[in-house]
């Protein structure tokens, strides 16, 4: 009997350490004044390499929007915002009706310094922080459509006129209540925690006798 409790513990601490590994956040978004929203990297690692896209096409933030968006909007912002190590901060938040690569429900960040695009690469890794800095937007115009605490998405390298083969990480708006395990995550635990409990029972009546 304590052998098979032992088993099952093991077994369940197993499934929860192979399940807690998720996509990285590497951007941190502050939108409780859409009038100065704080975009700003985390230090966290890319998920994965990729350098298909240079500064001037950027990124896009998938599915930043509540909802669709029906007319075009391009911001400027300020602020040190690199991505991949491009040395080219990001300075252009836009988002528009659906037109190729970008989503109506997207955003796309890239370098414009009024001359032309910006043509350094980004090489985003998974051995070094995939941003670095912090940058500001006057967000008013869309506010309806900004999302609320806790949310995420994914993050690609590209514009509209193409994205990256895979996502480099996410980005998470920032002041969240509590996490709430997720589903799966909760069942573990709760099996895990019938496992201790089991076997703390098994000794003590072991003991008793």
């Amino acid at each position: 009997m304590k052998k098979h409790v032992s088993i099952l513990a093991i077994t369940a601490v197993s499934v929860l350490s192979s399940g807690a590994v998720r996509a990285a956040v590497v951007l941190n978004i502050d939108l409780s004044d859409p009038s100065a929203a704080v975009i700003s990297a985390s230090g966290a690692f890319a998920d994965a390499n990729d350098a298909s896209a240079n500064s001037g096409r950027g990124i896009i933030l998938r599915e930043l929007l509540t909802a669709n968006q029906t007319s075009n909007s391009s911001l400027i912002g300020t602020g040190d915002l690199v991505g991949g190590g491009s040395g080219e901060a990001y300075n252009v938040f836009l988002t528009k009706p659906a037109f190729g690569a970008l989503g109506a429900r997207d955003a796309n960040l890239f370098f414009l310094d009024g001359l032309f695009l910006g043509t350094a690469t980004q090489a985003f890794s998974t051995t070094a922080p995939a941003f670095s800095g912090v940058a500001t937007w006057n967000l008013s115009s869309i506010s309806a459509l900004l999302p609320g605490p806790g949310a995420t998405g994914d993050i690609f390298a590209g514009d509209q006129d193409g994205v990256g083969p895979v996502a480099i990480g996410q980005w998470a708006v920032l002041g969240a209540t509590a996490a709430i395990p997720e589903p799966s995550s909760f069942a573990i635990w709760s099996l895990l925690g019938l496992v201790v409990g089991g076997s703390y029972r098994y000794r003590r009546k072991r003991q008793v006798a």
